[in-house]
């Protein structure tokens, strides 16, 4: 048995215990390394037990690569307690090679990682995982404990007791102490010296395999609408079939104009604007639109956590005050020294949403009076609107509304054809991302992206350049290219909400 075998037939084995005794034969020794010789990487033999084979023993050679020596502690002491998640796992390296892996993880953050790296090595890293990819589906405790209830099964007595563990009572304890191992975790976590961060690092990406994105998406519209031919009649004048409704279309538009209002009111307040200040500086943008300052922020504050990674409004304050400095830490240019300039970029897409949600309601209305127009003058009627307000909107606007406000532009702007309407939908993906809310891209839309991060930087067009300006200023371009390959037989990509995580829709 080489060492690629010796891990398949350990996730086979789907047995936490098994794994449990792996990663402690694996650990535990490393703790009796005096610190002057600790090195991130060193290569030892070890003899580990063969899955299934009694007492015969493996002799193979074990690669440590440990980012974190304090890590290691934390992820030892955790082992002893039973606090690691342990997952059947693949994993991505530097250098894009995949790899069959078990995977711990401490406080849903991945630490530790059992591969094989060849036919005779074993890899062990610890920490580290900041330009690696992570695929995981969180099955194996479940599995583990659906096999071990078989098992039982046998025994009238252990039958008993698995009857008694499946009691309320023993759920409610069960739940508890899965609450106090979190706490010991964390408290562990901030115990340790100060050069340790208080959370392992996250990876490039992390892969969640999930069966349903239903959760997700419930409540975001992920249809393109199209626009609509005039009713049809009957011979008695009555409508057949009537135009697709555009209301809802725009109430979604509504709802991110109003979060956008509201986080724009907060900017501006810290660029030293009164409460009053900011709201005539919003009202000057809004003039001649649909909707007020107070309407928009009210429905702002109603559709915040929905629509973004901020709980309250609290947060979204306390984010603005250090907004500028955060993004500069991050490394992105702010080519924005100046308070007047500032104060433009945080208005400056209020009158393009504004216009777009009055030429959404007109638009709308005129489909509404359609009914009982014939039909000669309601195409009329329709043409009339489409090229009525916000008609000459060019690209950058049209591209700037799909990520702010989450439509794609097509259902108002039919005629455009610069930035394609699958493209649109890559833009509201990049949208609710920048947000920090739940964002799904569907996988009709992943060669687009593919594209765009494929091409040389002076062969790209518009739309191209902004999707790799957006989304490889968040995620490693050969990492993302990866997650993306290996998501091609799964429906969606879906990054949970104020995470960098990724994952797979497996239906």
């Amino acid at each position: 048995m080489n060492a690629v075998e010796f891990v398949d037939a350990v996730l086979r084995s789907r047995n936490t215990a098994d794994c449990q005794a792996l990663l402690g034969r694996l650990l535990f020794p490393l703790l009796g390394i005096p610190e002057a010789a600790r090195t991130e990487a060193f290569t030892t033999p070890i003899s580990l037990p063969v899955h299934g084979g009694g007492a015969e023993e493996l002799v193979i050679n074990v690669a440590y690569c440990i980012a974190d020596w304090h890590l290691l502690a934390m992820v030892t002491r955790a082992l002893k307690n039973r606090e690691l998640a342990l997952n059947f796992s693949g994993l991505i390296e530097e250098n894009n090679q995949n790899y069959n892996a078990l995977l711990a993880m401490a406080d849903q953050r991945p630490v530790t990682a059992v591969y094989a790296s060849a036919q005779l090595e074993l890899m062990v890293r610890i920490g580290g995982f900041e330009r690696a990819a992570v695929i995981h589906d969180g099955s194996l405790p479940k599995l583990s404990e659906d096999a071990a209830a078989q098992d039982d099964a046998t025994s009238t007595v252990q039958s008993r007791r698995q009857r008694r563990r499946q009691t309320a009572v023993a759920a409610r304890a069960e739940q508890g102490k899965a609450r106090k191992a979190l706490v010991r975790l964390r408290q562990l976590a901030a115990s340790v010296v100060a050069t340790t961060p208080a959370q392992a690092p996250l990876p490039a990406i992390v892969i969640r395999l999930i069966g349903r994105i239903g959760d997700v998406t419930r409540g975001t519209m992920q249809a393109v609408l199209s626009r609509d031919a005039p009713p049809r009649r009957d011979q008695n004048g009555f409508a057949m079939s009537g135009p697709r409704e555009l209301g809802p279309f725009a109430d979604h538009l509504r709802a991110g104009f109003g979060v956008h209002v509201l986080q724009t009111n907060h900017g501006l307040r810290q660029l030293g604007f009164t409460k009053n200040g900011a709201d005539t500086k919003i009202e000057e943008k809004l003039a001649g639109g649909e909707l007020g300052v107070a309407a928009l922020m009210a429905i702002g504050r109603d559709h915040l956590a929905a629509w973004t990674g901020f709980d309250s409004e609290d947060e979204l304050a306390n984010y603005c005050r250090y907004k500028h400095a955060a993004l500069t830490s991050r490394g992105f240019a702010l080519p924005l020294p100046d308070r007047p300039s500032r104060i433009e970029a945080e208005v400056g897409r209020i009158d393009r949403l504004s216009t777009a949600y009055s030429r959404a309601k007109a638009i709308s209305r005129v489909f509404e009076r359609t009914h009982n127009e014939s039909q000669r003058l309601a195409r009329l009627n329709i043409d009339v609107a489409f090229r009525g307000v916000g008609s000459a909107f060019s690209a950058r606007d049209l591209i700037e509304i799909a990520m702010v406000a989450d439509i794609n532009p097509i259902a108002l702007w039919p005629n455009h054809t610069e930035v394609s309407a699958e493209a649109f939908e890559v833009f509201r993906f990049i949208g609710r991302l920048q947000r920090g809310a739940d964002a799904v891209l569907a996988r009709d839309h992943f060669d687009i992206v593919k594209q765009a991060i494929a091409r040389a930087p002076g062969e790209r067009t518009f739309a191209e350049k902004v999707i790799c300006g957006t989304l490889l200023d968040s995620y490693n371009r050969e990492q993302l290219a990866a997650a993306l390959d290996l998501a091609s037989s799964s429906a969606a990509l879906v990054i949970r909400r104020r995470t960098r995580e990724f994952a797979l829709n497996t239906e």
